[in-house]
């Protein structure tokens, strides 16, 4: 049956969490990633569609799930509907600088209309970048808060992309406990891509306006999920080393 959920977030790792998951003998992913079965308010409040989802997860020899980064999104109602249906499921929830998070989901939405950077102006980063979808996908103390009121307790596994970055068999391995199989060797987690990337990001920094508007609309909120985690959580609001910097003016003879 259904046994866990990675919900997220949005451009922070899950793609390659799934890749090395999959690949453990006693975890299953019948339905592949991203089925999006709880986002479709039609059918996740359908029982009988409810019903026939849950069945596609069979095997009673193998810890089964799935991963779609949208359902970090999901209102109360939805993730009601997934508490009625699968009270004691295992929830993974994956955190990156939503700063970093939201230029990367931005620079995907570029690369998906085939445009160059150098199309893309200030003014039309920033209005994607303010959206009600790209804000919310950064929102993590909301959405911890939405979560936890419906699986309280230790079912929602928080982690941090920086330790992906720095200690990626450290962080599987915390998955693996946490959904309840055996942990693996690091040797044979690295034979099986943890040190590889899946699904590169932004390949260029964004522009110090575009940084300094990320910095605006995501300080308060970084603010309060440090508060909510006891973590500081400041160091977020550096400017990247590659930061694209202006031109310095040159005085004319």
């Amino acid at each position: 049956m259904l046994r866990f959920l990675g919900i997220g977030a949005q451009k922070a790792g899950t793609t390659w969490l799934y890749e090395l998951l999959r690949q453990h003998p006693e975890v299953g992913f019948p339905d592949g990633k991203e089925s999006h079965h709880w986002t479709r308010r039609e059918k996740a409040r359908d029982r009988a569609a409810a019903e026939r989802y849950l069945a596609r997860f069979p095997d009673p020899h193998r810890v089964e799930g799935e991963i779609t980064p949208a359902y970090a999104t999901l209102d109360e109602a939805g993730i009601a509907c997934i508490r009625s249906a699968v009270p004691d499921l295992r929830l993974i929830f994956i955190l990156r600088n939503p700063l970093e998070r939201a230029w990367s989901a931005a620079f995907m939405v570029l690369r998906r209309l085939e445009m160059d950077p150098s199309e893309a102006s200030d003014g039309w980063f920033e209005t994607l970048l303010r959206s009600q979808a790209s804000q919310g996908r950064g929102d993590y103390a909301e959405t911890i808060r939405r979560w936890r009121q419906w699986f309280p307790g230790d079912a929602l596994l928080i982690l941090r992309f920086e330790a992906l970055r720095e200690q990626p068999e450290a962080l599987v391995n915390r998955c693996l406990r946490h959904i309840g199989v055996r942990e693996l060797e690091s040797a044979a987690l690295r034979d099986m891509g943890s040190r590889q990337v899946v699904f590169a990001g932004a390949t260029e920094p964004p522009r110090p306006a575009i940084w300094t508007a990320l910095q605006a609309l995501y300080e308060p909120r970084i603010a309060e999920l440090g508060a909510l985690l006891g973590e500081d959580l400041s160091d977020w609001l550096t400017p990247p080393a590659d930061l694209e910097r202006p031109p310095e003016s040159v005085d004319q003879p």
